[in-house]
């Protein structure tokens, strides 16, 4: 299962059209609940931390020219959406803290700093 969930983000956030996917169906407001639901395991809801963290870099990526042209202005909004959506499940403290991990988009994120940062996130709930 493990192997599973590391491989997860990787697959469902390969593309834009993997990433408008998410936009369009509301992703956001499907996995954040996970994050706060303290029935389920640490690790798990460190997954969800850490999959909405990987998503935001990547529209951020895109968001700054990752993508040329439309693709960046649609990137912005969807980015605004994620953002937005986030903030009404798990709260704009929350939020920031989890868009915070994807400060700087996702080349600058170090496996061990996610996993640490995603951890702390998960915790607060």
């Amino acid at each position: 299962m493990a192997c599973c969930l590391n491989a997860l983000p990787a697959i469902l956030l390969a593309t834009p059209r993997a990433l408008e996917s998410m936009d369009v169906h509301k992703g956001v407001l499907h996995v954040a609940p996970i994050v706060k639901d303290r029935q389920i395991p640490l690790y798990l809801r460190a997954k969800a931390v850490e999959f909405l963290a990987l998503f935001l870099a990547q529209l951020k990526d895109l968001a700054a020219g990752g993508g040329g042209g439309s693709t960046v202005e649609v990137a912005g909004r969807w980015l605004r959406d994620a953002v937005h959506d986030l903030e009404d499940v798990v709260g704009e403290r929350a939020a920031q803290l989890i868009e915070g991990a994807a400060t700087g988009g996702a080349a600058c994120l170090s496996e061990d700093m996610l996993e640490e940062r995603v951890t702390r996130i998960a915790e607060m709930f």
